[in-house]
């Protein structure tokens, strides 16, 4: 109440804020979906290539109850390896250590610590996994047409007011991503 927004605005306080509204919507739900991508790059590589995550797992020579307690703890990387995921399929990556980065390029490995779960990191893909970054691009495409489309006044107003939505919550998203 204390900001002058019909002096700022003129007579579109509503309809400017309306958008505004609907880019805070579509902000989380593309920052949901971004994770939603990673946490299903993670299913379909512990379920595709869990070899070297064995391997790794038998070249430390637990016992039961070793096996057991590392099984664990790697469950407590779950969400950290969601957001390296989701990092990974937006395209900057993930930095894993000291001279280590994955990213969709490639993947240049330094010295890693011994996780086990770290042998999902893939060392170089198949060109098939590079229509995995258009994934984010058709999510962010798929939500803003479905938020355009649940509202009738979409269309209403100045050019510049329909893209209050898409690029506001382009940005918001960014900011929550990035951080």
């Amino acid at each position: 109440e204390h900001v002058p927004w019909p002096r700022l605005l003129g007579r579109r306080v509503d309809t400017v804020l309306e958008h505004a509204a609907r880019a805070v919507r579509l902000g989380i739900a593309l920052v949901v979906g971004a994770l939603g991508l990673g946490a299903l790059l993670v299913l379909v590589t512990v379920l595709a290539g869990p070899g070297r995550v064995v391997g790794l797992m038998e070249a430390l020579q637990l016992d039961v109850w070793g096996v057991i307690a590392v099984a664990l703890v790697q469950l407590l990387y779950a969400p950290t390896l969601v957001v390296w995921a989701t990092a990974w399929v937006l395209g900057p990556g993930v930095a894993l250590g000291v001279g280590s980065l994955a990213h969709p390029g490639g993947t240049d490995a330094g010295p890693l610590p011994i996780v086990p779960l770290l042998g999902l990191v893939p060392e170089s893909l198949p060109p098939l996994w590079w229509g995995v970054l258009a994934l984010p691009v058709a999510l962010a495409a798929l939500l803003a047409l479905a938020l355009r489309g649940r509202d009738p006044d979409a269309d209403a107003g100045e050019w510049w007011e329909r893209l209050i939505a898409p690029l506001g919550g382009a940005a918001i998203a960014a900011l929550v991503l990035g951080l």
